[in-house]
């Protein structure tokens, strides 16, 4: 099965992931050693030993008994003050806050300025719902045809989430299309429960007076979906509704799949997954694959090696969304044709 991009978003931008999660259909975790003891994420020192580390299960993922152990994508930058490049996902997940590595910890404490994709100080999802809300007259109901409108409203009721659909009336096409993608993390997301693991790095850096900053603004990310014409919205809609029908019908759920491979931390498998999520004959996918990551790794590289370049040196924890990571085309290997030495840390 092919993996759409509306799952794929989790790994790229922080503001259209507002509200968004996955579902809950039968998934198997790799197979892993278990542990029984829980550490903090970005604790302020690292700990003995990374084989000590464990997580929790997430209810929102059925899981078998093993407990999956976290290995992240995190690379070394060499410099006269070596800094760091992490590969984030931005929705909430317990595994990542209950059981980080000591590579992880130990990036955090050496930081001295921690730099999300977002300058987060700024950023607040009530905030981005604003941004993501349609301009004053309009409406689902107005924007969308009315059987794709029918058939969005019937996954709310399937959800037991038709309190909530009101809430959409008046939402973006594009950001309601991102949510069906994730759905089951709506709930999690709007209470404020729960935080993606950039915005846990994110606060523990305040709470211990470390520099915060962030790589691109809230309306850079808006506009790789918010100038996609009406048809383009629609139809990322409806493939959307489409892809969660097939995953519902097949007892699959494609983004806890690709959450797995995540937390395996294989560079390849999970680079594989997530160039399936776009059709290259389509040119809409062209269009999305472009400017949410061809674009995008060229701009925060060029501002990664500005601040890199600033004097005095200072150690950065540069947390970004995975998928800008990894291939050729990759924030890691520009930085290397740059001429900076980067290295995954065990």
């Amino acid at each position: 099965m092919q993996y759409r991009f509306h799952r794929f978003v989790a790994f790229v931008a922080v503001l259209v992931c507002v509200a968004c999660g996955s579902s809950k259909e039968h998934v198997d975790a790799p197979k892993t050693a278990t542990s029984t003891s829980a550490t903090p994420v970005a604790s302020d020192a690292p700990s003995a030993s990374a084989d000590t580390a464990s997580s929790s299960v997430p209810t929102q993922i059925q899981l078998p008994t093993q407990i999956t152990v976290w290995k992240p994508l995190l690379y070394r930058i060499g410099g006269a003050k070596p800094s760091y490049l992490f590969g984030t996902i931005h929705i909430p997940d317990d595994r990542l806050t209950s059981s980080p590595s000591d590579s992880l910890k130990g990036a955090f404490h050496d930081a001295e300025e921690v730099v999300t994709e977002l300058p987060l100080d700024d950023t607040s999802p009530a905030h981005a719902m604003q941004l993501a809300s349609m301009p004053s007259g309009k409406s689902l109901s107005s924007e969308l045809p009315k059987a794709t409108y029918d058939r969005l409203k019937a996954v709310f009721v399937e959800k037991h989430l038709e309190l909530a659909f009101p809430m959409m009336e008046h939402v973006k096409v594009w950001a309601v299309g991102i949510q069906i993608g994730l759905l089951d993390h709506i709930q999690e997301m709007m209470s404020g429960s729960k935080k993606p693991i950039d915005v846990v790095l994110h606060d523990r850096a305040k709470a211990l007076n470390k520099r915060t900053s962030g790589l691109e603004t809230e309306t850079e990310q808006l506009n790789v979906f918010d100038t996609l014409t009406k048809d383009e919205q629609s139809r990322f809609l409806e493939e959307a509704l489409d892809e969660r029908d097939k995953d519902v019908r097949e007892h699959r759920d494609s983004f806890a799949a690709l959450m797995n491979l995540y937390l395996a931390g294989e560079e390849a498998p999970l680079l594989a997954q997530l160039n399936a999520g776009f059709d290259v004959q389509k040119p809409l996918d062209q269009k999305l694959l472009k400017r949410l990551i061809t674009d995008r790794n060229k701009i925060m590289t060029d501002r990664i090696v500005a601040k890199l370049k600033t004097a005095p040196p200072r150690v950065y924890l540069f947390a970004v969304g995975a998928a800008h990571l990894l291939g050729d085309d990759g924030i890691v290997a520009q930085l290397k044709k740059k001429g900076m030495t980067v290295e995954r840390v065990p």
